[in-house]
């Protein structure tokens, strides 16, 4: 280690590193422009020589994000520079991989020399000590943060407002909620249908792009004129957002029963046909091409409880035929020896045979039932509901904040009646955490019921009779849009499945007799 009062500082060569990044935009940091001019001012002011400056726009949050420092930690290495001036710490770090790799470079004198505009350092070991405590507050700070910005959009979710990516042909208003954009809502729908159609992409981009189309950008004020790319266009004909399925950190939104104004720019049927045309026609004669593999995301292993759905893929057997299956991505998972996956033939005859056992063979009354509560949803108790729910996550969060405000005296205080009184405020602030928690699931699920659609009977059942028939006959394609639309997940054991979730309108549809009689077997 090198004493800093015998090392001469003006004879070593220092980089000058400067970062910036989006997320910093909150917290107002100082432009490059700005860190270099304050960081200059300091090595003018102690007569550092700086020999190359390094600058780039990347996170340190997580660690081999930055080619440009990590370029300079290998330059270090080969003596080209001696030590660093920074604006900040986190200016260097904020992940403990980087930042031990700094705290290890000067243990073995690597790097001789640290300097900061806001913080003083010195190469010793309190110097270290702190430097290290600021590395941590620093990454501390970047999860805080992450997981504030996460808490934030899932609450949003939870009321079925969107903060994510702007969706062209919609107008996201100041509530989070998707609305139609005029003009441009219909220009985008009609390239749906156009590549439904067999259209390909370029076509539809010269289609879009001559009819003027402008997207919405709030940040902007209002539209802007727009040229449709084919790259843009391709994440466009994948987004399930556009037959109503929002898929935002981490959570899937049903947006067609959701308590809020949506209109879906295509059906569920023309997204699968429009995926099934973007896979066959890939280039002519291309080999391996991928084949459509249903039920992707929906068959689960009942018997490790894997969080995963199981993988399907294609065998081909000694009779030079394809078939479809099911494996368990868990590697610890304890299937029998010949049961590690599940033909495809069997999920779907498990499938069939609940169609008919459940679905075909339900009695009037249960249709009777269904409509009966759906009606008894008046505006107002809608609007009580919202209300209610919004009173509860109002009410969870205070208390929230007073455990929060509470739990640091915990370490504080050591008057013993003092301390056994906060535990108690803590302990009856908790309990009604809880129970508001319980509530507000109690009124998602009521709102959730109340916005479902009234169920013809006679139609639904000849729809669900017709689905039955099909399912047989059907292609791969089809097949996944048939059982797409009546379940949500299916669990497996060896060979059987074991229980399954089925999608609104028919989850609630089937519950009702099953509240009644005492049924099982769906979740």
């Amino acid at each position: 280690m090198y004493d800093e009062q015998e090392l001469d500082l003006r004879t070593l060569k220092y980089v000058l590193y400067l970062r910036k990044s989006t997320e910093d935009e909150g917290r107002q940091i100082r432009s490059i422009k700005d860190q270099e001019r304050d960081c200059r001012d300091l090595a003018k002011r102690l007569g550092l020589n700086i020999v190359d400056t390094i600058s780039e726009q990347k996170s340190a949050k997580k660690p081999n994000n930055r080619p440009e420092f990590t370029n300079m930690l290998k330059r270090i290495r080969l003596k080209e520079f001696d030590g660093i001036i920074a604006w900040h710490p986190d200016r260097l770090a904020r992940n403990m991989v980087e930042a031990g790799k700094i705290i290890h470079m000067l243990d073995t004198d690597v790097i001789k020399d640290i300097r900061f505009v806001s913080h003083q350092f010195s190469n010793d070991a309190n110097g270290k000590m702190l430097l290290g405590m600021l590395f941590v507050f620093s990454k501390h700070y970047s999860d805080d943060l992450s997981s504030k910005v996460t808490r934030g959009v899932r609450g949003n979710l939870r009321d079925y407002k969107s903060g994510g990516t702007p969706k062209h042909g919609y107008i996201r208003d100041t509530e989070g909620i998707y609305r139609k954009d005029g003009d441009n809502f219909t220009i985008i729908q009609t390239a749906w249908h156009m590549r439904a159609k067999g259209v390909n992409q370029q076509e539809i981009c010269d289609y879009i792009n001559s009819q003027g189309y402008q997207k919405f950008i709030a940040k902007r004020g209002g539209h802007t004129t727009f040229t449709m790319a084919d790259s843009t266009l391709s994440n466009l004909f994948k987004d399930t957002f556009y037959y109503g399925e929002l898929n935002q950190a981490g959570q899937t939104i049903d947006l067609i029963t959701a308590p809020v104004p949506f209109e879906p720019m295509i059906d569920r049927d023309t997204f699968f046909m429009v995926q099934e045309l973007s896979r066959t026609r890939r280039r002519a004669g291309k080999k391996n091409r991928k084949p459509i593999l249903p039920l992707r995301y929906m068959v689960y292993c009942d018997v490790c409880k894997f969080d995963k759905p199981m993988q399907v893929g294609r065998t081909r057997g000694r009779d030079k035929v394809h078939r479809l299956n099911y494996a368990c991505l868990n590697k610890d998972c304890p299937r029998e020896r010949g049961y590690k996956s599940i033909r495809g033939k069997l999920v779907f005859s498990e499938i069939d045979r609940v169609i008919k056992e459940k679905l075909l063979s339900l009695p009037d009354s249960a249709y009777d039932e269904y409509l009966k509560e759906i009606k008894s949803y008046s505006d107002t108790a809608k609007t009580k509901l919202r209300s209610d729910l919004s009173r509860a996550r109002t009410t969870k969060a205070g208390y929230e904040k007073k455990i929060a405000e509470l739990s640091p005296s915990l370490s504080i205080v050591k008057h013993e009646r003092a301390l056994q009184t906060i535990t108690e405020q803590i302990g009856e602030a908790s309990q009604i955490v809880q129970q508001q928690e319980q509530l507000i699931e109690k009124y998602q699920r009521s709102i959730e019921r109340s916005t479902l659609p009234a169920i013809d009977k006679d139609e639904f059942k000849a729809t669900l009779k017709e689905m039955a028939q099909k399912l047989k006959a059907a292609d791969v394609v089809q097949k996944d849009i048939i059982v797409s639309n009546l379940f949500l997940k299916l669990y497996f054991d060896q060979q059987k499945m074991t229980h399954y979730s089925f999608k609104e309108p028919v989850a609630s549809l089937v519950a009702l007799p099953s509240f009644q009689t005492g049924g099982g077997g769906w979740i």
